[in-house]
Formats: structure tokens, C-alpha cells, sequence
């Protein structure tokens, strides 16, 4: 599982410039997770988790800028996946 995270993160990173190319698919990742059991409560609290432990693991590398970029470009993907599961 943390390879699969770690996967979505670096094509994440990847698409920032681009997020219209992987909307279809956030959106079908966002029916999987439906599925485990994700609710739309959950996405920000693991936004949050998941910007607080990149932050952590760049120590002194990571800029305040990097969180607002980040918490942005969650926001879209969330948006992205909890329309998948909506649908």
C-alpha cells in the first residue's frame, strides 16, 4: 500500500500543471475508495496527514509555500475523487 501512495504522489506531482489529464482518474479512484469505506469526512483530515508527513520528511527543505501548493492541489483531487464516488 505505501508503494501504491507513494505512486499516486509522484504522478500527482507530476500532473500539477495538468490535473484536467488524471481527473477520470481520481475520479474511478474515487469510486474504489468508496468502496473500502471512505467517506467524504475523511479527505481533509487525510490531506492534512498527508502534507504534515511530507513537511516532516523534507525537514528544513520544506517551504511555508508548499503547504498552501499542496493543500490546492488536494483540494482537486479530492473534489475530483469524491465526484467519482458520488457518481
Amino acid at each position: 500500500q505505501k508503494a501504491k501512495l507513494l505512486a499516486a504522489l509522484v504522478l500527482l506531482r507530476k500532473s500539477l500543471r495538468d490535473l484536467d489529464a488524471i481527473v477520470p482518474t481520481l475520479r474511478r479512484l474515487g469510486e474504489r475508495h468508496e468502496e473500502y469505506g471512505a467517506r467524504p469526512d475523511h479527505y481533509p483530515v487525510v490531506g492534512t496527514i498527508l502534507i504534515a508527513s511530507m513537511a516532516e520528511l523534507a525537514g528544513d527543505a520544506w517551504l511555508p509555500e508548499y503547504d498552501r501548493a499542496w493543500a490546492d492541489a488536494f483540494d482537486v483531487v479530492a473534489g475530483a475523487m469524491l465526484a467519482g464516488a458520488a457518481a
